[in-house]
């Protein structure tokens, strides 16, 4: 949808009027570079007093017949209700083209002549194709376009503000603040060429830079010149959404009318406890009418940025769906704010955005963090015991057609790959029998296996729907599930090629077949190309070379490093070298690693924290760390910490900044990324280790393939992940320009020039040191400056 200045009219597509009555205000929105000429075929008519041209390129020679093919996105044969419903509403739209004289707003040839409407459903996976055709009277056809007009006027009307308001107050938009930070001015200009031009930067900038606001900048005036259609800001972490939505605000006050919105996952907003998932009839909220009012309702109260808040307290005051609200008020924004996932993973991705593309600018913050986000996404799991579905045993009983199948579809599963996995086999210390086996091609029949088994399970789910009793949506939710891990297995076969390996591990009677994504890079360059500019940012993504081939970015792509805005004298980095924190050397070395942190600690009372590589050792090195300190005041991480445990966690570093804190951390975890602990609420970070990924057939996978791509597998699979790790952590340290803080490094390792030359530029010269004494002396004479 989109205001011609040209003719004064709002230009919409057939596909698009039907999916804007389908599901919301005004998806699928054609590109700001295309659709520049007149249409060949057009009917003008108003809706709530607001002028709208009907396009098609899809109308039949003669007026008399409509061809459609319709793509079939499940993995069912036969097309949903919806893909049906969505077909053949755009054939009836592009039959009432093919009827009316363009030249006039409701003047139709109503000659009596009978339209034929062909729909071809072509499914994706099959290529199997049925036709189904349907004869239609011109009468028909408008009293079905006088029901879609319905849903027109209120989007009309947020288009035309869209481009009479909006858009000429982006295009103006002045700086938000009153000072640009070095190096930042060059970030925006690059930032603006990469979205205006439809290409890619990779820019490497550290804490203080003013990265979110310099990312955004540039995509709203882009947007106000329209050079992009929205901007995605795309983010793992919660604190970072926040930080975009100040920044957006802080834009909003200096002048730019800017509609944004924080997405939230479903869970977190549906408060009915996700009844949908046992039938759409048990939760009315997903009408289209109320929640195309409650999006307007919330348009018009004309926030800058929408966010959970305002999403929950719109939908209970008009009784709809939070979930499908949020979708359809992300239309009407210029700045939609989300989780990777909502672009990247293949089952939850937005579907209205990015399912065709669009003219988008992707601004992905924390990019360092994309690649695993994207590994992990990208790699699938079954079991034998899995697909043996005890479960569903249990709720369906034995004797029930629905276990049967079940037990042959895993029976099938361990026959058809266990000879794989059979000759590797060998007897493991504790005496279990165990083996794996991996390949660059998964075993022949393994696909059709699955989505037959889906298939039939699919019609045993059809004879469960009516149910309304607790079993009966007990048993519909479990057999959905089942079918749904099956399916998300299938998804990411369907993508499988020679950037992944197919896995399978034996154990006593278990049998696992793992899909794993190696080749990060080549997903997201994939799933880059449903947008136009991409930015990707992060205060660590250094070494360029090791980013591009993860990050799947161009070699004609802009790379950027900007400079530390802070003081190298703010900061005193040191490196203990002399101890091994190695997995087999950990036990000998405890001692030395409290000695060396207290040692740091004793140098300035203060809040400290000390990160280590996982869970397990963190609280070893607690543990011990309080047996010989006792007086020190030490707190330690768990995992699964509640929200409420991690607000209490921080809130210890706002308290008595002249006494001792030493917060054992985990690297990597929520601690050591997206947390701002400035001034004196953080003064020390210790890091013990290098934080390199466990040595797993997956990580070998991964070596061998970037061995054989660019002879760095080893830097690639453990030495990169792992230091970015360690950069991440130190980097809580110094978070404003009247910071001051230490680092300190524990591990042998940190001499090596492969790990050294990762150091950012803003840590100067690396003193190493080999006994406690030296570094608390070194330290003090940095806090005595």
């Amino acid at each position: 949808m989109r205001l011609d200045a040209a003719t004064e009219k709002i230009n919409i597509s057939a596909e698009e009027l039907i999916s804007t009555v389908m599901r919301g205000i005004s998806p699928l929105r054609p590109s700001s570079k295309e659709n520049k000429e007149i249409p060949a075929a057009y009917l003008d008519f108003e809706a709530g007093g607001i002028p709208f041209r009907l396009v098609s390129d899809g109308v039949g020679g003669d007026g008399t017949s409509v061809n459609y093919t319709c793509s079939v996105k499940s993995s069912s044969a036969k097309p949903s209700s919806e893909e049906r419903s969505y077909a053949r509403g755009v054939c009836y739209l592009r039959g009432l083209i093919s009827a009316a004289d363009r030249t006039t707003d409701d003047v139709l040839k109503d000659d009596g002549r009978l339209r034929k409407i062909n729909i071809t459903y072509v499914n994706q996976r099959s290529g199997a194709a049925q036709t189904a055709s349907e004869l239609v009277s011109t009468e028909k056809l408008l009293k079905f376009f006088e029901r879609c007009k319905s849903a027109l006027p209120q989007s009309g009307r947020a288009e035309i503000d869209r481009v009479v308001k909006r858009m000429p107050s982006m295009k103006n938009l002045k700086f938000p603040y009153q000072n640009v930070r070095e190096g930042q001015r060059d970030f925006i200009k690059a930032a603006y060429r990469a979205i205006a031009k439809g290409g890619e930067l990779m820019a490497t900038a550290p804490t203080g830079t003013g990265k979110t606001v310099s990312a955004l900048f540039p995509a709203i005036r882009a947007i106000g010149e329209g050079k992009c259609e929205k901007a995605f800001y795309l983010t793992p972490k919660a604190t970072t959404a926040a930080a975009a939505k100040e920044a957006i605000e802080k834009m909003a006050e200096g002048g730019a009318s800017i509609r944004a919105i924080i997405l939230t996952a479903k869970e977190k907003l549906c408060r009915k406890g996700l009844l949908c998932a046992d039938g759409k009839e048990l939760c009315a909220g997903n009408e289209e009418k109320g929640v195309r009012a409650a999006a307007m309702a919330l348009y018009d109260e004309g926030l800058p940025v929408v966010t959970y808040s305002e999403v929950s307290r719109a939908a209970r005051n008009f009784d709809v769906c939070p979930h499908e609200l949020s979708l359809t008020y992300s239309e009407l924004c210029d700045v939609i704010i989300c989780d990777f996932n909502y672009l990247f993973d293949p089952k939850v991705y937005l579907r209205r955005y990015f399912e065709e593309g669009g003219d988008y600018a992707l601004l992905i913050d924390e990019a360092h963090n994309l690649p695993e986000r994207i590994r992990e996404t990208y790699s699938a799991e079954l079991s034998y015991g899995g697909l043996l579905g005890a479960d569903l045993t249990d709720v369906f009983g034995e004797h029930s057609s629905v276990p049967l199948i079940t037990k042959r579809v895993a029976e099938s599963f361990k026959s058809l790959l266990f000879p794989y996995v059979k000759d590797e086999l060998r007897e493991s210390s504790d005496g279990a029998t165990v083996g794996a086996y991996h390949s660059k091609s998964v075993p022949e029949g393994l696909r059709a296996h699955l989505a037959d088994a889906a298939e039939e399970l699919k019609k045993e789910l059809l004879r469960t729907l009516g149910a309304k009793d607790e079993d009966g949506r007990k048993r519909k939710r479990l057999l959905k599930d089942y079918i749904y891990r099956i399916e998300s297995f299938l998804s990411i076969l369907g993508v499988f090629d020679e950037g992944f390996e197919f896995f399978l591990f034996s154990e006593g009677d278990e049998l696992r077949a793992k899909l794993y994504c190696l080749d990060t890079g080549r997903v997201i360059s994939e799933k880059n190309a449903k947008g136009g500019g991409a930015v990707f940012f992060s205060a660590t993504l250094a070494p360029s070379d090791y980013y591009k081939g993860v990050l799947g970015v161009s070699s004609s792509a802009e790379l950027l490093n900007v400079d530390s805005p802070f003081a190298k004298e703010q900061l005193a980095v040191a490196i203990i070298e002399s101890i091994n924190t190695r997995y087999s050397g950990r036990d000998e070395s405890l001692l030395s690693v409290c000695r060396a942190i207290a040692a740091a600690l004793s140098s300035k009372r203060g809040h400290y924290i000390i990160f280590s590589p996982s869970y397990e050792y963190t609280k070893r090195l607690y543990d011990a760390f309080v047996a010989k300190y006792p007086k020190i005041n030490s707190i330690c991480q768990r995992a699964n910490m509640t929200d409420e445990e991690r607000r209490l966690f921080l809130e210890e570093f706002s308290k008595d900044a002249d006494k001792y804190l030493a917060a054992f951390c985990v690297m990597g975890g929520i601690y050591s990324e997206g947390i701002d602990l400035s001034g004196d609420k953080l003064i020390g970070a210790i890091v013990v280790g290098i934080g390199i990924p466990a040595p797993s057939f997956e990580r070998e996978a991964v070596a061998a393939y970037y061995d054989e791509l660019c002879e760095s597998g080893k830097l690639y699979s453990y030495i990169y992940p792992g230091m970015n790790k360690v950069l991440q952590a130190a980097g809580r340290v110094i978070r404003s320009e009247d910071d001051r803080g230490t680092i300190l490094l524990i591990d042998d390792r940190f001499r090596d020039p492969v790990y050294k030359k990762s150091a950012p530029s803003i840590w100067g010269k690396l003193r190493f040191f080999d006994n406690p004494k030296a570094l608390k002396e070194y330290f003090e004479s940095f806090w005595n400056e």
